[in-house]
């Protein structure tokens, strides 16, 4: 039958095989299938694998796709709706909005309390709780408290913020919208009750304390607008794993909506704040504790080994067995500056399951520790590093990490990469790695953000080697890529006026995200220089790859191009050579913003690239974890000398920054010799 499909499809639009797939969908009988069917929606990765592990032997397992929704949901008459919490909001809508109306069963699945995170790697044990929107409980045998405490699993009492204690300490919790929308107290029609909102309630209920904000996993990728909002404001805590006893006795308060982690808060004596009804049980929850847990537990599937399905029973012997060193990741802890210099990482062992990664050319000599590409399953235990690409995810990767407790390296190509791109086949001569988060997001620290924010590390002698350092580079005229051909001053004005450039960048730029910013922040940063520089000739830099049409940019130039005072850059340039004839540079988080800086020009940042926050640039927005003043050579020497790590192209052995700086050099002559010689 699906061959019969394909050879059909050949000959028909997509649009075709959607009217057909609908019309059958709508006039065939349903299965009368006697195994129930499972609709599972939203799952990825470890999560996907546990909820099969959990319905497998009760349901026939079938992944919705929403592509095929019409002809999918009829075809079976005994079904179930199983989504997880975490995806996107207009999908739930719509799925819930469908069993609503045929009254199909229908549960939010979300992570449980436990985690294999928290246990040896022989005693793995994952939980999944699930909520029914159509609430029917699954008995299970009431426990005592002492089974309760073992069961909810009570930590070693220790905390991972940073903190004073002069003022008040208010965590806030948030959840995804599904989380919100099942316990809500209101209509769940009109529910829109957001995280953004509790946050702000507990600001303006607490206006001298500490706020901490717990995002839900995956928040900055659904909810991105709300999760940069929060991160303007309060701290983040990146660990959506994060047990209330880790913060008990430093906490003093806690404002959630639902979040069963708040049932912990109570436990030990915390204050908490509920804006929802969490566990539909929220009675209970205030007169009886044991009771509102028992609730929770019924709900509670445990996954061992990422195998079976256990019983309530047989998890807490394993409870007990299970390794008590608290190995809870703390993205927030403070840093020993000698854990995130280059020598720290020497000897290290660093496995790749990304094919990109493995095809970089010298990778063994690139990164200053030792790669296995592949690692099979006994060369993982011995593993100090899991290497990702910037914020792409590898499922295989994932898994790894998750199982096995093993922190991730992640990789970018390095400031001062090669002579020529990455897509054309140049190899990188250059990389960054770092294992607390990545350069350009600024919503979580960076290991280039600890050095800068940490004292030691400014040798004379490490300070010598960067102003040389960027002093070869000026005279040179060196870039990332080093593509362009120097700019032409033909298009400059001979005006008196201040020379204004204004950087546009590539639509969907992650680095513009991650940088809290926007695409309408392109077009305030362009209104805020107009206004600021009213007699000024300004200039657009416009990305090549929107020229030429195979990207859009962020500002949109048929609201601007009637400007007199405008000109437009389109040409791919040497940006060092085209920044000479500026005065005053805005940019959201472009590089040039810090090729400027170098120039010693007036850079206005509207983003948060690496190099704002630190007292060189006039900043649009605040990030309160950059807290010291540096010098441009400061981070130049953290970002250039100790954030990256470099090859001498001309052994393929470990090298540093004048090693590259020597051989683009040597490529640009090279190149200025065979255009002379025609």
């Amino acid at each position: 039958m699906e061959l019969i499909k394909r050879q059909i499809a050949k000959f028909l639009s997509e649009e075709q095989v959607a009217r057909i797939r609908a019309f059958f969908a709508k006039h065939l009988p349903a299965k009368n299938n006697k195994i129930p069917v499972a609709f599972l929606y939203g799952f990825s990765g470890k999560q996907r694998k546990n909820i099969s592990i959990v319905l497998n032997k009760s349901y026939k397992i079938k992944f919705l796709d929403l592509k095929k929704f019409n002809e999918d949901r009829v075809r079976y008459k005994n079904v179930s709706f199983f989504i997880s919490s975490t995806c996107p909001k207009e999908d739930a809508q719509k799925i819930i909005g469908y069993t609503k109306e045929q009254q199909i069963p229908i549960k939010v699945v979300t992570n449980g309390f436990i985690h294999s995170a928290e246990f040896n790697q022989d005693d793995s044990i994952d939980s999944l709780t699930m909520h029914h929107v159509y609430p029917q409980e699954k008995g299970q045998p009431h426990l005592t408290a002492k089974e309760i405490d073992k069961v909810i699993g009570l930590y070693p009492a220790r905390s991972s913020l940073q903190s004073g204690k002069d003022k008040q300490v208010i965590m806030v919790i948030g959840e995804s919208y599904l989380d919100r929308w099942i316990h809500s107290k209101d209509s769940k029609e009109s529910f829109s009750f957001s995280n953004w909102e509790l946050v702000k309630e507990a600001k303006r209920e607490n206006p001298d304390a500490d706020i901490y904000y717990l995002p839900y996993p995956l928040q900055s990728f659904h909810e991105p607008d709300e999760y940069f909002r929060i991160s303007e404001e309060v701290a983040l805590k990146e660990e959506s794993t994060l047990s209330i006893k880790h913060v008990n006795g430093f906490v003093d308060k806690v404002y959630t909506f639902s979040s069963p982690q708040a049932l912990k808060a109570i436990q030990l004596g915390i204050p908490v704040i509920f804006k929802g009804n969490p566990l539909n049980t929220i009675h209970e929850v205030k007169k009886d504790l044991q009771r509102a847990y028992q609730i929770f537990l019924s709900r509670t599937y445990f996954i061992y080994e990422g195998k079976s399905e256990l019983g309530l029973r047989e998890v807490i012997p394993l409870l007990e067995k299970r390794n008590r060193q608290d190995v809870f990741v703390e993205s927030y802890k403070q840093q020993t500056i000698q854990s995130q210099l280059p020598n720290n990482f020497q000897k290290k062992k660093v496995g790749v399951f990304s094919y990109g990664i493995a095809q970089i050319k010298q990778l063994n000599n690139l990164l200053p520790l030792d790669v296995i590409v592949n690692p099979a399953n006994k060369q993982i235990k011995d593993l100090d590093y899991i290497g990702v690409w910037g914020l792409k995810e590898n499922d295989r990767a994932r898994e790894v990490i998750e199982t096995n407790r093993i922190p991730e390296l992640r990789m970018e190509d390095g400031f001062l990469r090669s002579f020529g791109l990455g897509v054309d086949g140049v190899p990188p001569l250059s990389l960054c790695y770092d294992d607390i988060g990545i350069y350009y997001n600024a919503t979580k620290p960076s290991r280039l953000e600890v050095i800068l924010n940490s004292p030691g590390w400014e040798t004379p002698e490490l300070l010598r080697q960067a102003s040389k350092a960027i002093q070869l580079i000026k005279e040179n005229q060196l870039s990332k890529y080093n593509t362009g051909e120097l700019f032409s001053p033909q298009l400059i004005k001979e005006t008196t006026s201040k020379k204004i450039l204004i950087v546009d960048q590539t639509l969907g730029d992650l680095s513009i995200s991650m940088g809290l910013a926007s695409q309408e922040t392109f077009m305030e940063m362009y209104q805020s220089a107009r206004k600021s520089y009213p007699e000024g000739d300004f200039y657009i830099k416009v990305h090549p790859d929107v020229i030429s049409g195979k990207k859009k940019g962020n500002l949109d130039l048929t609201q601007i191009k009637g400007d007199p005072n405008l000109i437009f850059l389109t040409k791919d340039s040497n940006s060092l050579s085209l920044l000479n004839y500026m005065d005053v540079v805005y940019v959201v988080t472009s590089q040039m913003g810090f090729e400027a800086l170098m120039l010693g020009k007036e850079v206005h940042c509207f983003g948060m690239p690496f190099y704002a926050g630190w007292g060189l640039t006039n900043d649009r927005i605040r990030t309160k974890r950059r807290n010291m003043k540096r010098s441009f050579e400061e981070v130049f020497a953290a970002a250039y000398l100790l954030y990256c790590s470099y090859i001498n192209p001309k052994t393929n052995k470990p090298g540093d920054i004048f090693d590259v700086i020597a051989e683009i050099i040597d490529q640009k002559n090279n190149i200025k010799r065979v255009k002379r010689n025609g």
